[in-house]
């Protein structure tokens, strides 16, 4: 059985299941609520009931004053609704308006895709998880390998468990380490969040991401980011790699467009990068078998002659992005609809 809250002033909609709290149904949603901890010690998810009643289905240190008790002051990360409807007035965060954190994280797992690329996992604290919207990055450090200011690739829904797709950097004495020297034991310091690249959560244009190499981690967190919040348009993910086989979470993208009406897939390879940024694209045949010439990009275009009515995500380095920009601008994509980050091979 499952009870329906409001939450004001944004009049957004969830759905709670029994024994579960207002907080994590809201972060399942991809909602942006203040939290902290998720265990009732920080109070940071403290809303007000305006409507219903709730119940409490977790213990908490925190001690809630008698004036917010009666004004009906609840920790969201604590109760859940009581046999009825509920109505809750809650801000939800937007770009900029979420703080910077400063945490301890260790890691959890690394996930090997042939010899340069990886998935590193990292889990935080139960007591202080990682608060961001997807787009975003974050400062890891580690302690005699110096510090990268890294993509997060994992939904905004779970800030306890961070992915960070990599490509190996030879020399490079961080990622060496990722690479080469990481334990299951060691621990990093997290951060952050920063950036202004983010999910327009309220457009309802058809959606195009373009992703180059591992700049489809920080897509992918749009792309969960949006499925969790149930986006109802269009979407289409074009994933640009340099050699065949390296598109190192295929099957993942492939299952998004089987389970999702609105949902497509495009692998491509693009040779390498060359002095003038140009490179040549196919989805069907070898690197260097593209016709001599072709422009970057004309595969979305033939899928989208007319990008007027499109928003557009694209991660890539500068190179990549300013000959692939030419090609969207030409084909109708509104400037102020192109949303791009750079990213760091």
């Amino acid at each position: 059985m499952s009870f329906q809250v409001t939450v004001q002033p944004s009049g957004q909609i969830l759905s709670v299941e029994k024994n579960e709290t207002i907080l994590e149904a809201a972060l399942r949603a991809g909602l942006a609520l203040n939290y902290g901890c998720t265990n009732g010690s920080c109070g940071k998810c403290k809303a007000q009931v305006t409507a219903g009643q709730v119940h409490e289905i977790r213990f908490h240190d925190y001690v809630l004053g008698a004036a917010e008790r009666q004004a009906g002051v609840h920790l969201l990360c604590c109760v859940t609704p009581q046999g009825n409807d509920v109505s809750i007035y809650a801000q939800q965060a937007r770009i900029g308006e979420i703080s910077t954190q400063s945490l301890t994280a260790r890691v959890d797992k690394l996930e090997r895709f042939g010899k340069d690329l990886a998935v590193l996992g990292l889990r935080t604290p139960r007591s202080q998880v990682l608060r961001f919207l997807p787009g975003q990055r974050v400062s890891v450090q580690r302690d005699g390998v110096g510090v990268r200011r890294l993509p997060i690739a994992s939904c905004p829904c779970d800030g306890m468990h961070l992915r960070f797709h990599l490509r190996h950097q030879p020399g490079d004495a961080f990622s060496e380490w990722i690479f080469h020297q990481l334990r299951r034991t060691d621990t990093v310091h997290l951060e952050g969040p920063w950036g202004h690249f983010s999910l327009d959560e309220q457009s309802k244009r058809p959606i195009v991401f373009i992703a180059y190499d591992v700049g489809f981690g920080p897509t992918s967190s749009l792309i969960e980011h949006a499925i969790n919040i149930d986006l109802a348009q269009p979407m289409h993910l074009y994933w640009y790699v340099v050699r065949l086989g390296e598109h190192y979470l295929d099957n993942q993208c492939r299952a998004w467009a089987d389970a999702l009406d609105v949902f497509s897939y495009v692998p491509l390879v693009v040779a390498p990068l060359g002095p003038t940024g140009v490179g040549m694209a196919s989805a069907t045949v070898p690197i260097g078998a593209a016709q001599a010439g072709s422009e970057i990009g004309q595969e979305i275009v033939r899928d989208h002659p007319d990008l007027s009515a499109c928003d557009c995500y694209l991660i890539a380095p500068t190179a990549f992005r300013e000959a692939l920009k030419r090609t969207l601008l030409a084909h109708g994509l509104p400037r102020e609809r192109l949303f791009e980050q750079d990213m760091d091979l």
